[in-house]
């Protein structure tokens, strides 16, 4: 059973007053050139820039406007492109989980631990309403949907087209 659906059900409390939906596809790109490249063919033709070697580039649209689905309720639609640093750190830990105590205080000898650098082109989307009073597990359920089923289409729109989306 999906979240969604198991909101619906009232497990969540009704003192909820913002629901959101967020998902981000990134890919991972040789360089900086390469990941601005990928990001200007996803960039609608209104906002289409020149980049090229810009590093920490990023770039937020919201378009918010009332809900489809509750009444009274304005939905702020983000979409963010950005060029993205990602570092993935890898350690081994003993069976157990207890530290290894090295001669230099630290709790990893330096063997230990890896760090692998990226650069990626991201798409973000979040989807979210307006803080409001409180909403019922049906509104809560009814908006995180038309979060869900907003980027399925804005995805498409933009040319990302992720299969299984």
């Amino acid at each position: 059973m999906g979240i969604i659906d198991v909101i619906a059900k009232g497990t969540i409390s009704n003192s909820v007053s913002r629901v959101a939906f967020g998902v981000q596809f990134i890919t991972v790109k040789a360089n900086v050139v390469e990941a601005n490249r990928t990001l200007t063919t996803v960039l609608p033709d209104q906002y289409r820039m020149k980049i090229t070697d810009e590093q920490d580039f990023i770039f937020q649209i919201n378009r918010p406007h009332m809900s489809s689905k509750v009444g009274n309720i304005t939905m702020n639609f983000l979409t963010k492109w950005s060029m993205e640093r990602l570092q993935v750190v890898s350690m081994e830990i003993p069976v157990g989980g207890a530290p290894i105590p090295t001669p230099g205080g630290t709790s990893f000898a330096p063997h230990d631990v890896k760090v692998k650098d990226f650069i990626a082109a991201s798409v973000r989307f979040d989807n979210n309403n307006v803080p409001t009073i409180s909403l019922t597990s049906g509104q809560q359920s009814s908006l995180l949907l038309e979060g869900l089923t907003a980027v399925e289409a804005a995805q498409r729109k933009i040319g990302l087209n992720i299969e299984g989306f």
